[in-house]
């Protein structure tokens, strides 16, 4: 987890989807996580910003999911309000998508799907912050695949100001060229593993976040490390794993601590695990 976490830390960041005249610009809305983001565009300053709404998935062999596919919107401008950044802040609800061609829909509904090396053809929510970070971060010889015709993607961050957004901008690497792709992407094991990383990064950096809102990143990176240490150990359920944020962010070498690593050596129930680390604190 350090080594992926330490790249996410080199990670261009913004607050803002830049302007760039040369480049197209969509927002693909999660229909499901966003309920509160589609009306948003249509609320207060937004009048004009957009140009059209395409459903991702309606003309393909996916039609039946029709209901729930994810929405494609094509924008004027970026010139959007805080307030709706915060809304997809808050719902992380899908990902802002830059290219300097006037047609992306069939490259995202190429992605919809992708061969798992476990579970064979999957469906895929690349469309996730979440998810989208650890193709980035695991499949380094299939970027040409991922990347098509986009040319910039701005992922959602967790932030310690709940009112302001952050993106993290993942852009093209120079020498892929923009050509159709049919083979599937291959999502192999390291992804399985790396996705797992980045859920417990985002879901558990918030709340460190808020229990100290002026972490370090460098502490940060200690407290992500022993929850890692604890999840490797068998603590993988979230709730078990909330109930230890606090100790591994008052103590930076809980997980190393002669009587916890006693406990997480143990041949017990998670539940029994987590029970007598409390106790010790």
């Amino acid at each position: 987890m350090q080594e992926f976490y330490e790249r996410l830390r080199k990670q261009p960041s913004v607050d803002r989807v830049e302007n760039d005249t040369g480049l197209n610009t969509w927002f693909l809305l999660d229909k499901i996580r966003g309920e509160k983001t589609l009306p948003s565009f249509y609320k207060g300053s937004h009048q004009g910003l957009i140009a059209s709404i395409e459903s991702l998935l309606l003309g393909t062999e996916h039609t039946p999911l029709f209901d729930v596919s994810p929405l494609l919107i094509k924008l004027n401008h970026t010139n959007l309000s805080q307030s709706l950044h915060q809304i997809i802040q808050e719902e992380r609800s899908g990902l802002f998508i830059q290219s300097r061609t006037e047609q992306i829909l069939p490259h995202l509904q190429y992605l919809f799907t992708m061969q798992s090396e476990q579970q064979g053809k999957v469906y895929v929510r690349y469309y996730d912050s979440i998810c989208w970070t650890a193709l980035m971060l695991s499949l380094s010889n299939q970027q040409d695949r991922l990347w098509g015709d986009l040319e910039k993607v701005y992922a959602v961050l967790p932030t310690k100001q709940q009112q302001n957004a952050r993106y993290m901008v993942w852009s093209k690497p120079q020498e892929i060229t923009s050509t159709p792709q049919s083979a599937p992407i291959i999502l192999t094991h390291e992804f399985t593993e790396i996705n797992k990383d980045v859920h417990l990064l985002y879901f558990f950096q918030q709340q460190i976040y808020q229990l100290k809102p002026n972490i370090t990143d460098n502490q940060l990176s200690r407290v992500l490390i022993n929850l890692k240490v604890l999840n490797d150990k068998g603590i993988e359920r979230v709730d078990y794993l909330q109930r230890l944020v606090k100790p591994c962010l008052e103590q930076d070498d809980f997980v190393m601590k002669p009587e916890v690593q006693s406990i997480l050596n143990q041949d017990i129930l998670a539940y029994k695990k987590v029970n007598a680390l409390e106790q010790l604190v």
